[in-house]
């Protein structure tokens, strides 16, 4: 592990999560509250069950989860949700992406919109008509057919039949299907309503694609590695969380038999891979100087997915959420500004700028405070910085001299 590079990034973690983190919070918040919205009209009421079983899980190894919860009133649940940290709330958004029923919903969103566009949008003013419209053609393209057809009702010979509480509409028959690739699914049908993990071309490559000399480009420059039992005690010393772990976290480990202060469950991919140093991406992201700890995020193109459905959302802050969210524990800086590189939400992005440099450059584009170079860099390039400034002063006091010998 380069450490002198993590720290680089992570001193950039830590500076945008003093500058933003209650920004970042509200803009959480405000996505999960419409997420909220969609389900009370879609169930045509508020379901409080239906929403804690969607929003927390037990899950221990991706962090941020708090346990499944049982809560009695909405007012209790909206309290809840309002005091958790970046890192709660992020988990509550990857716990919707993988939740069947939820994403059945949201399919059924982008169906609704093609039959009917114009009552769709006045029952649904909030949300991206852009995005949706986008998300269709995706779906679309992929299978050559009008995701209209994908809500028709078949028979084992894909005849057009009536639908009913047997016959159910081609899109969940197949979502529901567990058992023609127990092993192998990635994903359910009913996710496509977030295409952008499937549509991006690294993570096709990754996951999807047949062995080539394209695929070994992108697949075998991350390889994997036997983690040392102590890797995640170790980086999270160094690196702790810039949220310390909740009330609400440190109760959910305790009750799973794991000590909160030294939690050894928590899946870190700097842990379990590394760059393979005989591998063209890596040497060019070496030369560029850039942290390499997995490959194009996945978890960052989900968000983004999920977060542009809805209007007046900051994409900015959804994006440097997840650089606080996942660095330096499963993705660089590098690696987030590509997902967003590849949504069009930082087209200018380049390898070639120092991770600083993007950073304070996305910060502008949206409209953000800048970051403040003391508060952010690595420890090797303070010095610079200090002897700079030390040599700005000799400079001066030598200036001084030299006009009070004029004089």
């Amino acid at each position: 592990m380069n450490y002198e590079n993590v720290k680089y990034e992570y001193n950039i973690v830590l500076a945008l999560n003093s500058n933003l983190n209650t920004r970042i919070k509200n803009e959480l918040l405000k996505v999960i509250n419409l997420i909220i919205h969609i389900i009370e009209i879609k169930l045509a009421n508020f379901n409080l069950e239906f929403l804690c079983q969607v929003f927390f899980s037990n899950n221990i190894i991706e962090y941020g989860n708090i346990g499944t919860r049982e809560i009695q009133t909405k007012e209790e649940l909206e309290i809840l949700i309002n005091n958790l940290n970046i890192r709660e709330l992020f988990a509550i958004l990857k716990n919707i992406t993988k939740n069947n029923n939820v994403n059945c919903l949201m399919f059924d969103l982008l169906i609704n919109y093609k039959m009917d566009p114009n009552t769709f949008m006045r029952n649904y003013s909030f949300l991206n008509e852009t995005t949706i419209k986008s998300n269709i053609k995706i779906i679309e393209n992929m299978f050559d057919v009008d995701i209209l057809d994908f809500s028709k009702c078949y028979d084992a010979e894909f005849n057009e039949i009536p639908c009913n509480e047997k016959n159910k509409p081609f899109y969940i028959y197949n979502n529901d299907d567990k058992t023609s690739y127990p092993k192998d699914n990635y994903n359910d049908m009913c996710q496509l309503y977030n295409p952008s993990v499937v549509s991006n071309i690294n993570q096709l490559m990754m996951k999807k694609f047949a062995p080539s000399k394209y695929t070994d480009i992108v697949t075998k420059s991350i390889k994997k590695k036997t983690p040392s039992p102590d890797c995640l005690k170790d980086t999270l010393m160094r690196f702790p969380f810039v949220e310390p772990l909740s009330i609400n976290e440190r109760t959910f480990l305790s009750s799973k038999g794991i000590n909160p202060d030294e939690p050894s469950v928590f899946n870190f991919v700097i842990c379990n891979a590394e760059p393979n140093d005989l591998n063209l991406l890596t040497q060019i992201k070496k030369k560029y100087n850039k942290l390499s700890v997995s490959f194009t995020s996945g978890h960052s193109l989900l968000m983004i997915g999920l977060c542009d459905y809805f209007k007046d959302i900051n994409m900015g802050l959804i994006i440097l959420g997840c650089i606080i969210w996942l660095v330096p524990y499963n993705h660089s800086i590098t690696e987030i500004f590509l997902a967003a590189k590849e949504t069009n939400l930082f087209e200018n992005y380049s390898l070639k700028k120092n991770t600083y440099e993007s950073v304070n450059e996305f910060l502008q584009l949206y409209g953000l405070p800048l970051l403040n170079q003391l508060i952010t860099i690595g420890d090797s390039h303070l010095k610079k910085i200090k002897r700079t400034k030390r040599q700005k002063y000799m400079r001066r006091q030598k200036t001084k001299k030299t006009l009070n010998y004029n004089k």
